[in-house]
């Protein structure tokens, strides 16, 4: 795209933020262009640097969601022996391997990964207790796994040869 299109597509600021507005995929596109064609002083930097930061929290919430998930597995796992499943055991395999996979990609997601599990723990209890039917209230009130447990312990029916 050219310097004259880019600009004429953006005009003044009011006019990015009017697409911002009303189209934001277009919004996005328009300031990639903008970036690349290196018209940084006619990009949108506040917003941009606000859905940057939004990126970033996807992240952690993509993490906790894992978590949660994961938890939510391991809770029922140890509390309802009688419902344990292939189907489980294969959840919470696909938990691990999201886990794994953020924190491999995203490095410094590291240094927010125990509180993204503390927060993770909170929601995990209500779902687990609504899948066991166990009030909330009898379950511990800090996640009792530690980070060995969530990607290492085993999970694995009584299999026979």
């Amino acid at each position: 795209m050219s310097e004259a299109a880019l600009k004429d597509r953006t005009g003044d600021g009011d006019a990015a933020g009017d697409l911002y507005a009303r189209d934001h995929y277009g919004w996005v596109e328009e300031q990639v262009a903008l970036l690349r064609a290196g018209l940084l002083g006619e990009a949108d930097a506040p917003r941009i640097a606000a859905e940057l930061a939004e990126l970033g929290r996807g992240h952690v919430a993509r993490l906790q969601n894992a978590l949660k998930m994961l938890v939510v597995h391991m809770l029922t796992w140890d509390g309802q022996a009688e419902s344990r499943s292939r189907t489980t055991e294969g959840s919470i395999r696909e938990q691990r391997r999201r886990i794994v996979r953020l924190l491999s990609r995203n490095p410094s997601l590291k240094s927010r990964a125990d509180a993204a599990l503390d927060d993770a723990y909170e929601d995990a209890v209500f779902w687990a207790a609504e899948a066991t039917g166990q009030p909330a209230d009898e379950f511990p009130r800090t996640c009792p796994y530690d980070w060995s447990d969530i990607l290492e312990r085993a999970f694995e029916l009584d299999r026979k040869p």
